[in-house]
């Protein structure tokens, strides 16, 4: 399977299109650019095209946004190698964002990209989730593999150096005695994350930001009447970070000190109370540090997730 160039004229000629190859008479007639006919009865494409491409844990306090979905151009070929226990635990905290059951069916897997360094995407068009994983990249490229199966696949695997290698969508997984070959899908059907556009931050420990989500999230109203309720409030100062949750019967308050600030000198925005939730799941009981960022319409959670 090869990804065609729409816009090239010759895609718009009628007669260069693909087509089915007849092979009567055996006659080598050319298939439209210059290669040698096929074997009988096999599909003809008259141009090839290599396809080309491009933790942070994102999440968009607005559902139902429409999203562009753009080409990421890559070859078809991806070969890695990794860890099992780095991509078990990448796999588990990516899938928390992605659709159980969805119209699109590429938000029903994760997105992995290997480029400079192995990424997974999960997304739900409500809260995204990407992960970066050490990883030795022999060929870059992208897939979409379903995210139920392929974590199984891996939670199987011996604790042992995992290698993926896909071409044209069959991906090919090894570990120790084990081999698996599943079938992917295009990742030009997976939808771009939301840029989060820079307008203030914060950091703070992972474990306080863990705390203080834990301590107020019971109060936040699964009342779809008031969305404003449905999610935690932000407000930042020169004294620190108050988060504050209210569901109309209760109200719930902390305050805390943050490591550092930059943008505004006060500042607030609302979280979704779903979203925080896998904040608080994601996030561990260390000193490492976490930021948030506020963009217009999106906020940003960067972390460590330790194994």
């Amino acid at each position: 399977v090869f990804c065609e160039d729409v816009d090239n004229p010759v895609w718009k000629n009628l007669s260069l299109r693909p087509h089915r190859w007849k092979g009567d008479k055996n006659i080598p007639i050319p298939c439209g650019n210059g290669i040698p006919s096929p074997p009988a009865d096999s599909a003809v494409f008259p141009h090839h095209f290599p396809l080309r491409l491009t933790i942070t844990i994102s999440f968009s306090p607005f559902s139902g946004d429409s999203r562009t979905l753009t080409t990421k151009w890559r070859s078809p070929i991806m070969k890695f190698s990794c860890e099992k226990a780095l991509l078990q635990a990448a796999i588990s905290t990516t899938s928390r964002a992605v659709s159980p059951k969805s119209s699109i069916p590429a938000l029903e897997g994760i997105l992995l990209e290997a480029g400079s360094d192995l990424r997974l995407t999960g997304y739900n068009l409500e809260t995204g989730i990407r992960t970066i994983v050490p990883a030795d990249i022999r060929e870059e490229g992208t897939l979409v593999l379903g995210a139920r199966l392929f974590g199984e696949i891996v939670r199987k695997l011996p604790d042992d150096i995992v290698t993926f290698q896909s071409e044209n969508y069959m991906v090919n997984i090894k570990c120790g005695m084990s081999e698996f070959n599943i079938l992917g899908t295009d990742p030009e059907e997976f939808p771009e994350l939301p840029t989060v556009e820079y307008q203030n931050s914060l950091i703070l420990p992972q474990s306080r930001l863990k705390a203080m989500i834990s301590q107020t999230l019971f109060a936040v109203s699964d009342n779809e009447s008031r969305p404003i309720h449905t999610g935690s409030l932000f407000e930042v100062d020169s004294e620190g970070l108050t988060i504050v949750s209210v569901d109309g019967y209760r109200l719930a308050l902390r305050h805390e000190s943050i490591d550092k600030k930059e943008g505004a000198e006060t500042f607030s925005f609302v979280v979704p109370g779903a979203a925080l939730s896998e904040v608080e799941k994601i996030c561990s009981d260390v000193d490492e540090p976490a930021s948030v960022t506020q963009g217009a319409r999106h906020v940003m959670f960067l972390s460590l997730i330790h194994i």
